[in-house]
């Protein structure tokens, strides 16, 4: 984390393609079939429980510690190089959970080797109909996931940015691209620049403050 940074002041925003909500996963060891009696469980046995995340400060990871922040649980973060053997570990019973983007997660919950418990995304997946949101569980505000998205460098003239937003979303609508995106796990969004600026500087702010209140360190 932090190895890497982005100056937003070095581009500027054109359009968000699409987004992948996380699926809260568990192994079937854990007594718990739903997001309430989860909560229950892991605030009865703090740190029994433990998470996989794509490593130190990854969009999972700072899932992981949302859920904790908003359902005062606490939970031992895991971090592996990446969703496949963080998948591993959860199928071994390693570890108990994860936030998983659905790459890896969709077919094992087909497959009944793990149990889903919630989806971060304001609707619920056409693959996964029975799974709930976590706002139909009964924790609102909890949205996390990946997004994608084009940018355009800082001081590109609007006229330009507007063109290639109009022919991003052309192509976004299209039907092998949409059902290319769904079998991904994702959603289409195809939004305007001013929706995608917008959306940036809203999670800029959540996950500052998330970063904050668990202590993550850069490294």
């Amino acid at each position: 984390m932090c190895k890497i940074t982005l100056f937003q002041s070095k581009f500027c925003a054109d359009c968000e393609c699409s987004q992948r909500p996380f699926i809260l996963c568990i192994h079937p060891q854990v007594p718990a079939t739903n997001l309430t009696e989860l909560i229950a469980y892991a605030k009865a046995n703090p740190d029994k429980l433990s998470f996989a995340s794509f490593g130190k400060g990854s969009s999972n990871h700072l899932a992981g510690e949302l859920f904790q922040i908003l359902t005062g649980t606490k939970f031992i973060h895991v971090p592996y190089k990446g969703g496949a053997p963080g998948m591993a570990a959860l199928l071994a019973g390693d570890i108990t959970m994860t936030f998983d983007s659905g790459l890896t997660s969709i077919a094992n919950i087909q497959a009944k080797k793990i149990r889903p418990i919630a989806v971060a995304a304001q609707a619920r997946l056409s693959e996964l109909p029975d799974v709930p949101t976590f706002t139909e569980a009964g924790l609102a505000n909890f949205h996390a996931g990946s997004w994608y998205g084009f940018m355009a460098p800082a001081g590109t003239p609007i006229e330009i940015v507007q063109k290639l937003n109009v022919q991003i979303n052309q192509v976004l609508r299209t039907p092998e691209i949409t059902a290319r995106i769904n079998q991904l796990g994702s959603s289409i969004v195809g939004n305007t620049p001013a929706e995608f600026a917008r959306q940036i500087a809203l999670e800029s702010e959540v996950w500052s403050s998330v970063v904050k209140k668990a202590g993550i360190s850069p490294e």
